[in-house]
């Protein structure tokens, strides 16, 4: 089935980087999962109400528009049974489309699943396992800690449905 985006998806797409638009656009035809534009551009008081909430833990967010007012960043999110769900099996396959048109496109991207590779550089057949191995090597450069008598092990910040532009280099 070819989805198209609805009128909420389009106007959540304003003002994000064409590229990455464009992106998304390929990725909705490829997937064989239906996907909507929840979010582009935030501005810093919602960015401030999320890193609040432990939703992000960045005032830097790809969300927020540059010093030219472009935005960087799409957050993906697939319908079932006509309601956005944020679960991970659905939103891997968004990844995996999103994979194909960044290959297609050559739009580099860094997905929310796995924040320390490209987009591209992952096995899009196994992007499950991709985000195990990302929350591996994150444990490994991020060690427990002893907070007040207890064993604290800080847990990697997994967003499978934000994808974004590149702004830094990714190692």
């Amino acid at each position: 089935m070819i989805w198209t985006f609805g009128k909420s998806s389009e106007a959540n797409a304003i003002g994000v980087r064409p590229p990455l638009v464009a992106c998304a656009r390929r990725a909705l035809v490829l997937s064989a999962q239906d996907f909507g534009i929840f979010e582009g551009l935030r501005d810093l008081i919602r960015q401030a109400a999320l890193v609040a909430a432990h939703a992000s833990r960045t005032m830097d967010s790809h969300h927020i528009p540059d010093d030219e007012g472009i935005g960087d960043a799409l957050d993906l999110v697939p319908y079932i049974l006509g309601r956005l769900q944020w679960q991970t099996p659905c939103a891997l396959v968004v990844a995996a489309a999103m994979h194909r048109a960044s290959f297609e496109l050559q739009v580099p991207i860094e997905w929310g699943g796995v924040w320390d590779r490209k987009l591209t550089d992952l096995d899009p057949r196994h992007l499950g396992s991709e985000l195990a191995r990302y929350a591996e090597r994150y444990h490994a450069k991020h060690p427990a800690v002893w907070i007040d008598g207890e064993w604290h092990q800080p847990q990697p910040l997994v967003d499978p449905v934000h994808f974004q532009t590149l702004r830094r280099a990714i190692h």
